[in-house]
């Protein structure tokens, strides 16, 4: 059997090349738009984070634990612009003691809704309602005085956004203006207060560090730490795409050296549920094309192979051209017998 490739093989061959060229570009391609699409931030069923909390309420500082939840996907509208948003459900406690003199306690729940924007840390809208009962005094002389405290604030731009973005770097700052409301509902007892605030916020970002690891009751962290200033007040977030959330956030009143609020991550799931499906793609388009260029190489061999070229026996199978140009005795035999007919 000769070593060499049919022409007709060679050229199949260099097709099956080509094709699998070209399957290999766009699986790349496809791989690194994913890549692409997965860097921006995601939220899947089951994402919760858990934050120990430290912050006031009634002008005393109350503590406890605060849970953010995802809770699907939204549309809303904010001063007429439509936002596609995730749905972030909060739900938590928090306490107050205070046994000097007259004894005090303070016992509430916490409830709402954030509102961010979808696939980034822009918070657009958000609704807390805390409900509380203060204690004063001790039985039988003690009285109950129950507390509400209702808040919405919207921010038109999204406040914090593009803090999840894993471009930013240490030493990054800008300038984010946003017109803020605050609808306020506070209750204590038959007293009832309503306010609504509506002001221009210009927020100052500085990215202290990328990269710094931070340590909470829920681990170890590689955090981005962003210092954010804006008239009388000042915060500092640290951020971490593993985590999907902060990992704890700290809230200052004009230049105090003490947070008036804090929150430090104490337990999260986040499983990046998109950037999941991602790699699962790309692992899917990678077997795929595998196995096509498998099945054209099968299929490429089989129709380079002749009936019968590697079994075949007899002199056809030394000379595959024998059945087109007979033997030169053949053709003698033929023509004696032609003329011993004659005679």
């Amino acid at each position: 059997m000769s070593c060499l490739a049919s022409p007709g093989l060679v050229n199949r061959m260099r097709w099956m090349y080509s094709v699998a060229a070209v399957a290999s570009t766009l699986v790349l391609a496809l791989v690194l738009l994913n890549q692409g699409a997965s860097a921006s931030l995601s939220r899947s069923e089951g994402d919760f984070w858990e934050y120990a909390l430290v912050t006031e309420f009634a002008g005393v500082t109350v503590s406890g634990s605060i849970v953010y939840s995802y809770d699907g996907q939204s549309v809303i509208s904010v001063g007429g612009a439509v936002h596609h948003v995730d749905v972030i459900r909060l739900s938590g406690n928090f306490s107050y003691v205070d046994d000097e003199v007259i004894p005090v306690q303070i016992a509430g729940l916490i409830s709402g809704y954030a509102y961010e924007s979808s696939g980034d840390s822009g918070l657009v809208m958000e609704n807390v309602t805390m409900l509380a009962t203060q204690y004063s005094g001790a039985p039988p002389s003690q009285f109950e005085t129950p507390m509400t405290l209702h808040e919405t604030s919207t921010y038109r731009p999204p406040e914090h956004a593009g803090l999840a973005s894993d471009e930013v770097e240490t030493g990054d700052s800008w300038g984010v203006t946003s017109s803020v409301s605050i609808v306020t509902n506070w209750a204590e007892g038959t007293e009832v207060l309503d306010s609504l605030e509506e002001s221009s916020i210009t927020f100052e970002y500085t990215v202290e560090s990328v990269g710094e690891e931070v340590t909470t009751p829920a681990g170890t962290f590689s955090v981005a730490e962003v210092a954010v200033t804006y008239p009388g007040g000042r915060e500092v977030l640290w951020y971490s795409s593993d985590v999907g959330h902060y990992v704890q956030i700290q809230r200052f009143n004009g230049s105090e050296a003490e947070p008036f609020e804090q929150m430090v991550l104490r337990s999260y799931s986040h499983d990046g549920g998109e950037d999941r499906v991602v790699v699962i793609v790309a692992i899917l388009l990678v077997v795929a094309t595998a196995v096509v260029l498998l099945l054209l190489v099968l299929a490429i061999l089989r129709a380079g192979q002749h009936p019968g070229s590697a079994e075949a026996e007899g002199p056809e199978a030394l000379d595959p051209d024998a059945r087109f140009n007979p033997r030169e005795d053949e053709g003698d035999a033929q023509s004696g017998g032609s003329q011993g007919g004659k005679g």
